[in-house]
């Protein structure tokens, strides 16, 4: 195939005008001014609410050219702005200098058109277009990950390379949220992670953990300085569980400024001062245009508000066109995003409660089968020998040590003494409280947790909230002294055991080490056994019958709270969105639940109810998705005859 080469006529020349919006670019954030760049052309610049990215592009056409403001054609060369910032600027009749327009960003690429070479006088000049690919100044926070961590440890900052999640602790069991520190790091208005004691921790809010973001991992060189600013009470108010590590910096605020919670960001940049370049505010937004009132507090609406009017009727159209200069305005309406009801779902209720053999939910977990061939394990030869290899046998093991609940259980639990029942899950109601009766529970996929919603009663500043284990309890030998407990009975030779929680089905095992424990009445001196001092080995000391213990597990009901989004209650199937709050949660003790043994040997019960409840937060949540999703969506694009000042990105329009 043959290729042609067609060379220009020498005396043509590319006259171009120079530009009505101004470039300039500096190499630094706190260069001591900006570069103006006459020949450089924007083609296009689009401001975005967050997560889209803003984007901007720009040519710069290069060779042997005439600029209109120049007489004679030159050669010009494309500069190298990859790497540099960059602004627009446009000259405006309602001010005495040009003005900034609310972009800024950083070139990130150029892409050469070569059109052909450009012969005068035996020289020959390249000829083509630069066109520079621009990104929002968001993108830098895509560049910055968030590895590594400041924490308070023995009332010294520490810098450490993992990064904890936000307001969860790291340990078995449960624990309540919050790992921000009290106090400010030294020398900052930011908090830091905290694993000191109890008083030196708090809870982390969303604004706490953006400023916390953009203070370590956002980028610092050349001056580059960022800010928290705009509405911030939404976030303030949110409370919850951030696995930000590995992220960069832009994907967490996509995560904390959540739309799904009417919100949004944007960069905004402030002005220069004498004591540096200006500032890079993350500008926080809502979507609300009335107040929304909850549990007291009140969210104000978003007091940056642009009316646009593109069809008015009062005669005073002249007025308008001067304002905003519209020449094309669409508006397009969607309820693809619109729901009639929002869930708002948290983790599952955590109930605790008592069991006891006398309250008819705990019972034998063995066969009497069992029971009676332990009873006559032994021989005439070696009866102790043979006592003890034999009562080791696998089907043997859980004879007077395994309990179980029926299978009949109603899913009620007592004192412990056969007083008054109540329900372990009580039923949920939709606001986030809980109502009398109770809820639907089975017992498929149960098991009690190893670990109880009750504080454990230390004494002293220098140790963490912890929380107890089950413990269990029986009647003294002696009527007289009440109950004791199997861990911490304080009888002489006798030993003790603490419940442990069955993997396979809801249960406990007491791990004595001797299966007569726990057989008084059910242990005869007749039977083949080691005889220590004419008594029975460990047989005499405590009955299963007065056997009780205090359990927890989680239900077959989840935190939540469900809204209906229109004033009325919907009937029937209703589009619904559900969402997911991490960490938060409700425990509850049922009333009556023993929680530890007074003095005089008798039982200590709880009041009852709710000993940690999220709901607050769920219904925020809720409340704000309501508005969010409860109306249709609008997306406006307009074009406007003349570039004036524009309303700032987070407006509502």
């Amino acid at each position: 195939m043959a290729r042609v080469q067609v060379t220009p006529e020498t005396d043509t020349s590319y006259v171009l005008e120079p530009q009505a919006v101004g470039v300039e670019t500096r190499e630094t954030w706190d260069a001591s001014a900006w570069t103006s760049r006459p020949y450089v052309e924007p083609l296009q610049a689009a401001a975005n609410v967050q997560p889209t990215l803003s984007t901007a592009s720009m040519v710069y056409r290069y060779g042997h050219i005439r600029r209109r403001d120049k007489a004679t054609g030159s050669g010009y060369w494309p500069p190298d702005l990859v790497d540099h910032f960059v602004r627009f600027s446009v000259p405006t009749r309602y001010a005495a200098k040009p003005v900034h327009l609310p972009w800024y960003g950083v070139v990130v690429s150029d892409t050469k058109h070569v059109r052909g070479p450009y012969e005068d006088g035996g020289v020959i000049t390249a000829t083509g277009d630069v066109v520079y690919q621009c990104l929002g100044l968001e993108h830098l926070l895509d560049g910055a990950r968030i590895m590594g961590a400041t924490i308070l440890d023995a009332g010294t900052w520490k810098d450490v390379t993992a990064c904890p999640t936000f307001n969860l602790r790291h340990r078995k069991g449960g624990s309540p949220l919050g790992n921000c520190s009290a106090a400010h790091q030294t020398g900052t208005s930011v908090f830091g992670f905290s694993a000191g004691a109890a008083e030196t921790r708090t809870t982390w809010s969303a604004s706490d953990v953006i400023a916390y973001l953009l203070h370590h991992y956002a980028p610092t060189t050349g001056g580059l300085a960022w800010t928290l600013g705009g509405q911030l009470g939404i976030l303030d108010e949110t409370v919850d569980v951030w696995r930000l590590e590995g992220r960069t910096v832009r994907e967490a605020l996509n995560i904390l400024v959540d739309r799904r919670r009417g919100q949004s960001w944007t960069l905004r940049v402030g002005e220069a001062t004498d004591e540096g370049p200006p500032s890079i505010e993350v500008h926080v937004s809502t979507v609300y245009d009335r107040p929304m009132a909850f549990a007291g507090k009140t969210i104000q609406p978003n007091t940056e508000v642009a009316p646009l009017e593109v069809d008015t009727t009062d005669g005073d159209a002249a007025a308008v066109r001067a304002l905003h200069r519209v020449a094309t305005c669409h508006v397009r309406s969607s309820a693809s995003q619109r729901y009639g009801r929002v869930i708002v779902l948290g983790e599952r209720m955590r109930s605790c409660f008592t069991l006891a053999p006398v309250d008819s939910d705990l019972e034998a977990g063995w066969a009497s089968a069992d029971a009676t061939a332990l009873r006559a394990a032994g021989g005439e030869d070696d009866p102790a020998l043979a006592d003890r290899w034999r009562r080791r046998a696998a089907n043997l093991s859980d004879v007077f040590r395994t309990f179980v609940v029926p299978d009949d259980w109603d899913y009620t639990a007592g004192n412990g003494e056969g007083g008054t029942r109540g329900p372990v899950a009580p039923v949920m109601n939709d606001s986030g409280s809980l109502g009398q009766s109770a809820g639907v529970i089975t017992q498929a996929d149960k098991r009690f947790l190893k670990w109880l919603p009750l504080e454990e009663p230390w004494v002293g500043d220098e140790y963490e909230t912890a929380y107890r284990r089950p413990f269990a309890w029986v009647a003294a030998p002696n009527p007289e002294d009440g109950y004791l407990y199997l861990h911490d009975h304080g009888i002489p030779n006798a030993p003790t055991a603490r419940p442990r929680m069955l993997e396979h089905q809801l249960g406990i095992t007491v791990p004595s080490p001797a299966h007569q424990m726990l057989a008084r009445n059910h242990w005869t001196a007749t039977d083949p056994t080691t005889q220590r001092g004419g008594k029975l080995d460990c047989g005499d000391w405590f009955a299963y019958a007065t056997l009780g213990c205090t359990v927890c597990m989680e239900t077959d009901t989840r935190a939540r709270v469900v809204m209906d989004v229109g004033a009325e209650p919907v009937e029937g199937a209703v589009r619904t969105q559900v969402l997911r709050l991490a960490g938060a949660h409700m425990w509850y003790v049922v009333p009556g639940t023993v929680t530890g043994i007074d003095a005089d040997g008798g039982l200590e019960h709880h009041a009852g109810g709710l000993v940690r409840d999220d709901s607050a937060r769920l219904v925020l949540t809720a409340l704000l998705a309501r508005a969010w999703y409860g109306q249709a969506r609008q997306a406006l694009r307009y074009t406007v005859n003349e570039i004036a000042p524009l309303v700032p990105v987070g407006s509502l329009v």
